[in-house]
């Protein structure tokens, strides 16, 4: 701390500001610890009375109600205890609130520009065109659709319990949390109509609205149109932008063998709570050829 030239005072409150945070986490531990081994030493010690003591003396007389009493009152008191350290955390060390909120804010600032860039220089010459190039770069993937490919159609292949949980999943309500897959069918060169894009959403449905969750069941719409048409206070933003080679994939653009797409990971938030995870792939395809990993 030499190099920041402060005054004693100054230092001093500096290193109590440093050593607060570890001073609370060793005092929530010290009360629970010391708690367990006051019951503890009552129950061998019934001098002092207490709720070890009152335990034990039922256990005697075979009061399995006061027993299990005694068990709840422990308890209670335990929980109390670290409510309170809790709420005093809290209240002294202030800058912790909203330290996660804030980093979140300025990583999805970070991550709204720097995808764009990814694709601009590393992605951008992966796919050749360029109408399914706009597919991972634009906001409204059905106002690009209805654009550029007009016929388009969106089959529902999946929606139902998650059947797989990936890292960016972490911190959704599990319990009612519902996986959505899809594909956007599109007329594309001589094949007539293929897939062009595959989307893997994972959303907190006890957030949406019943007109929301009806629309997200129907299957009628993209999570997009049920975004900005039928849900209000919801927005998707892009945390980033992946090459990704999957075999399982080639089963929904309909070929066989691992096949190279570009990913796409999108956010939901409603307000400041993440309450979706959704995954876009558009394949990688050398004229109307898709691209197989070798």
């Amino acid at each position: 701390m030499q190099f920041m030239q402060l005054s004693p005072l100054q230092k001093l409150f500096t290193q109590i500001h440093w050593a607060l945070p570890g001073i609370f986490t060793g005092v929530e531990l010290s009360c629970s610890v010391a708690f367990l081994l006051a019951v503890t030493v009552e129950v061998f010690d019934s001098s002092n009375g207490g709720v070890g003591w009152y335990m034990d003396f039922h256990k005697q007389t075979s009061e399995y109600a006061h027993i299990y009493a005694g068990v709840l009152l422990t308890g209670l008191i335990g929980w109390a205890l670290n409510s309170l350290m809790h709420f005093a955390r809290g209240a002294v060390l202030f800058w912790e609130r909203g330290a996660n909120q804030r980093l979140d804010i300025v990583r999805r600032g970070i991550a709204a520009i720097m995808p764009r860039r990814k694709i601009g220089f590393q992605l951008a010459s992966k796919i050749g065109d360029e109408r399914l190039r706009d597919l991972i770069t634009v906001d409204d993937v059905s106002t690009h659709l209805t654009s550029a490919f007009r016929d388009w159609k969106l089959e529902l292949m999946y929606l139902g319990p998650p059947y797989y949980w990936p890292e960016d999943t972490k911190g959704l309500a599990q319990a009612t949390c519902v996986q959505r897959d899809i594909r956007i069918i599109a007329p594309f060169g001589a094949e007539g109509r293929r897939p062009v894009l595959v989307a893997q959403s994972w959303l907190d449905q006890a957030t949406f609205s019943e007109p929301g969750r009806a629309a997200l069941h129907a299957g009628g719409l993209t999570l997009g149109q049920i975004v900005r048409g039928v849900e209000s206070g919801l927005a998707l933003t892009t945390d980033r932008v992946d090459a990704c080679i999957s075999e399982k994939l080639g089963l929904a653009f309909g070929t066989n063998g691992a096949v190279e797409t570009v990913q796409r990971v999108r956010m939901l938030y409603r307000g400041t709570k993440r309450v979706g995870v959704v995954y876009e792939y558009v394949p990688v395809l050398l004229g109307d050829t898709q691209v197989f990993a070798s």
